[in-house]
């Protein structure tokens, strides 16, 4: 947790972690994590980062994605995700939720793995997406409520994305796993 002026003393949640590897350009450890930012104004969840050359110690770097604007997709504050590097470039696909509580999946890029950009080239005008959203057509759908926690795999010229899914009342939930147009990592359609 980060000091009692720091955007992240309130607690640290969701870790994740990507090692070393000669499949993308970073020779350290990158770990990013949620925390509730209380310290800007309103409360909401925010992405922070941190580094390691060995795994075992850590340097933070700071929040690297918060919460979108009033009135976008994401104003209730981002947290879970996932981060690969696909095509030259580090994806985080990640869960983000607007004022009501609707939950759904957006994207940000990044070169270097430090300085995340929210995508613009989404499923709507808005910065990261939503670039998958729950079955809002199907009254009854099982993911109807919410699509959350996305962990995405390479599945050839495609990604997988593994996510949970609740219903309207939000009170079940069950996994999902959506695929993605040949080398676009932006549509993704429910499998």
């Amino acid at each position: 947790m980060g000091h009692e002026n720091e955007w992240d003393n309130s607690m640290v949640a969701w870790a994740r972690v990507l090692p070393p590897s000669t499949t993308h350009p970073a020779s350290h450890w990158l770990m990013t994590y949620s925390s509730m930012d209380t310290a800007s104004t309103g409360s909401s969840f925010a992405i922070g980062l941190a580094v390691s050359e060995d795994g075992v110690k850590w340097k933070k770097m700071g929040k690297v994605l918060e919460a979108g604007g009033i009135g976008c997709w994401d104003d209730g504050g981002v947290s879970r995700r996932h981060v690969i590097f696909w095509d030259g470039q580090y994806l985080m696909f990640y869960e983000g939720a607007n004022q009501k509580g609707a939950h759904a999946i957006g994207l940000a890029t990044s070169k270097d793995g430090f300085t995340w950009t929210k995508d613009t080239h989404g499923s709507n005008s808005q910065p990261g997406g939503p670039i998958f959203a729950p079955h809002l057509q199907d009254e009854d759908g099982w993911d109807r409520g919410g699509a959350s926690c996305p962990h995405v795999v390479n599945v050839g010229d495609s990604l997988g994305l593994y996510y949970v899914g609740f219903d309207r009342t939000k009170k079940v939930s069950a996994f999902g796993l959506a695929v993605s147009a040949q080398n676009d990592i932006r549509c993704f359609h429910h499998a």
